[in-house]
């Protein structure tokens, strides 16, 4: 076949593929306002009947019946764990059809807080609920499939639709074949672009691979040997961080199609986007929410939610992808930190660029194990999965740049600009850094043309200057873009708006001054982030403790957690500071890449090379975007993942420099040591958090960390450790 024949094949069959896929998961919704007929056979004083059910156990809403008497009933409505009204009495007759009128938050294509019971004619219930975010497959009539203990599982009635056949069940049950394509075709509004996209990928896939095909290819007997040799070392290493940083993130479970609390805001942000819009339910953001107009919002960016479009289309795993996209974005975070080492022995040693194995196992185990990105699989949930997700798309920014440093003429400029792009619209933080690198690097490349040879004039041609101003320009528009989604969620340039904030009453506004960023917490989190040792040892599991420094000055135990007093922090009064949690700073807890970021700046000083220009773009992007963390209101010990890509990039020179040094036996002792105090203290600050700290972890999470505490324990005879 032709090329183009393959293309058209290739495109056609992914549409009818994705098509049936979402079709097979796909069911219409239930209308806005429900008429059915309730017909009782023999009702018990104190029976309770699901009428409409919505949700999975633990984040699900009912409809029920509860019979007082044998002629006497109410209709409840429950929203797992919170609650809801009841309405007044209302007569029910054995043998009789009732007729009930139902408007609730599970009916309809867009979720309405308000409900509305009519029976027989009389409005028994009216007014506005809460309600969990769930899917169209997850509405049961008469049925409770879910669990809890609002009602039974089935409704001991016939239940009907204007009189005629019995009608119950969930979506399956509820909807013909027919009906589900008319639905279907009716919602092909939002469906259609995305599966064109992917359509028009898997036709240039087919091209790509029918030209090929055509291109007689010799032969590579020792290709795949070659590879292993080359790159097995980072394979087998990446393979064991991934395997636990999967262990981690799952609770040992190994179970990453999970709906985790707190974990599906992506999910519905991404429906939201194939409508045209930016709020969510209210369930789907929680606490988090900014509320305007009476609509919710959250102040993660939109990139997570993109990258889960496909899946929302084809109505696969939703609501339960967090876990899964996590490991994804960890596993970039490794590719995207080896082709930083790789480049990096490119630029230095380009005749023979290969890197010991050594080299590569260290420096691996120190971003995948050493790190922050590890202490992120604590818990998978969206404050977790943003540091990550954005991290991964700093990195593979990074590496860019340092193509487009090394090569002023390439392309490597626009892949920068567009996983930067990327990176600001999933956290702001990580993608100031990413940007401002490339906007650095840009400005390198300008001076560096600006010393080459002028022309007869004695000018500087426009057009060599052109390229990097464009860039330039690029770098400052993606950063604006951030003010601008801000502008359209909510109203303002200035990010995140914490009036609108649900949690932020006027006392609390009050103590961070209204603002985000104070200068006056500067000594605070510059204390937080690099220079005290918050931390102690124990002669207990997991032995190695974090604690945090407390801006008021008074330390003292929260939440099992010591913070350590300071009276000079209790005299600046002018400090700011509205979420302190315990955080270990970048030198003591992530040691093996603080030593190569200080070996590659060392270097790059010296030896001011190509990588001595990326160097300092990489210290010009970082002193901003680290004033910006210092000057915040809050302090976390995940944020510390926000400063892994420039310590990962610069680290990378650091690590190749040592490769080099006369004295790299020596070196190399040295780093092995920091990297297994890195990986020792990582490991146990993450098994700490997630079995004691932090919410919505599973129990079974939990009670593995306390018999994996009490056998290490009584394997060596230790006490537990007291706060």
């Amino acid at each position: 076949m032709k090329p183009n024949a393959i293309a058209g094949a290739a495109g056609a069959l992914v549409f009818l593929l994705l098509a049936g896929i979402g079709l097979r998961n796909d069911y219409p919704p239930l209308p806005d306002t429900l008429r059915l007929g309730v017909t009782f056979a023999a009702a018990q004083p104190g029976q309770a009947d699901p009428i409409l059910v919505s949700g999975a156990t633990g984040i699900g809403d009912f409809v029920y019946l509860r019979h007082l008497s044998a002629d006497t009933a109410v209709v409840g409505y429950d929203c797992w764990g919170r609650g809801g009204p009841v309405s007044q009495p209302c007569r029910v007759q054995n043998g009789r059809r009732h007729e009930v009128v139902v408007t609730a938050p599970m009916l309809g294509r867009q979720p309405s807080p308000r409900l509305r019971v009519i029976w027989d004619g009389v409005t028994v219930l009216d007014q506005d609920v809460l309600f969990h975010a769930h899917n169209r497959n997850e509405v049961f009539l008469g049925s409770n499939p879910i669990g809890g203990t609002s009602c039974g599982p089935e409704l001991a009635a016939r239940l009907d639709r204007g009189g005629g056949a019995e009608w119950r069940g969930g979506p399956d049950r509820l909807f013909s074949w027919r009906e589900r394509i008319a639905s279907w075709g009716a919602d092909s509004q939002w469906r259609l672009w995305p599966l064109l996209g992917l359509s028009t990928l898997g036709a240039l896939a087919g091209l790509r691979w029918g030209q090929r095909k055509r291109i007689a290819r010799a032969p590579r007997p020792g290709r795949w040997r070659r590879a292993a040799r080359e790159h097995g070392c980072f394979v087998a290493v990446a393979a064991v961080c991934l395997l636990a940083f999967g262990y981690s993130v799952t609770g040992s479970s190994f179970q990453f199609n999970y709906p985790e609390d707190f974990g599906a805001f992506y999910d519905f942000q991404a429906r939201s986007l194939l409508h045209g819009q930016l709020d969510v339910p209210p369930d789907a953001i929680g606490g988090e929410a900014f509320v305007i107009a009476g609509k919710y919002y959250g102040y993660f960016g939109i990139t997570p939610a993109v990258m889960r479009i496909p899946f929302v289309v084809l109505d696969v795993m939703v609501n339960q992808l967090s876990r899964g996209f996590m490991i994804f974005d960890y596993g970039w975070c490794l590719i995207a930190a080896y082709l930083l080492l790789r480049q990096v022995a490119r630029i230095l040693h380009p005749r023979d660029p290969r890197l010991s194995p050594w080299a590569v196992a260290l420096f691996i185990a120190n971003v995948g194990l050493g790190s922050t990105l590890f202490f992120l699989s604590s818990r998978s949930y969206v404050y977790h999965e943003a540091i990550l997700c954005a991290a991964a798309f700093g990195l593979v920014s990074a590496w860019f740049t340092l193509r487009y440093v090394a090569e002023p003429a390439g392309r490597g400029w626009l892949g920068a600009l567009l996983t930067g792009l990327l990176c600001i619209q999933t956290r702001p933080s990580t993608g100031l850094f990413a940007l401002l690198l490339l906007g650095a690097a840009a400005a390198v490349n300008l001076y560096r043309r600006g010393r080459t040879p002028r022309d007869l004039a004695g000018a500087i041609p426009a057009r060599r200057l052109a390229g990097p101003l464009w860039v330039g320009l690029g770098c400052i528009l993606a950063i604006l873009s951030f003010n601008g989604m801000s502008y359209l969620k909510f109203g303002s340039f200035g990010g995140s708006p914490f009036k609108y904030h649900i949690q932020f009453d006027a006392a609390r506004l009050g103590r961070m001054g209204g603002r985000n960023f104070h200068l006056a917490n500067l000594p605070f989190n510059f204390a937080a982030y690099l220079t005290r040792p918050t931390f102690q040892l124990k002669p207990a599991f997991p032995f190695v403790f974090y604690t945090g420094l407390d801006s008021t000055g008074r330390g003292g135990v929260v939440n099992g957690v010591l913070f350590l007093p300071d009276a000079g922090f209790a005299a600046d009064r002018a400090i700011r500071m509205d979420v302190t949690e315990p955080t270990l700073g970048l030198p003591f807890a992530m040691t093996g890449l603080a030593l190569l970021s200080v070996a590659g700046t060392v270097y790059g000083a010296v030896r001011r090379r190509e990588l001595g220009w990326f160097l300092l773009a990489a210290w010009a992007a970082v002193i901003p975007f680290t004033l910006a963390m210092f000057m915040a209101i809050s302090l976390s010990h995940r944020y510390t993942a926000d400063f892994c890509p420039f310590l990962i990039a610069v680290g990378a020179i650091g690590l190749a420099a040592l490769e080099q040094a006369r004295g790299r036996a020596i070196a190399r002792a040295v780093l092995a040591a920091a990297t297994g105090w890195s990986i020792f203290v990582t490991l146990a600050l993450t098994l700490h958090y997630q079995g004691v700290e932090t919410w919505g972890v599973p129990e079974t999470a939990r009670q593995n960390y306390q018999m994996l505490a009490q056998t290490v324990d009584s394997w060596f005879g230790l006490k537990p450790p007291t706060p």
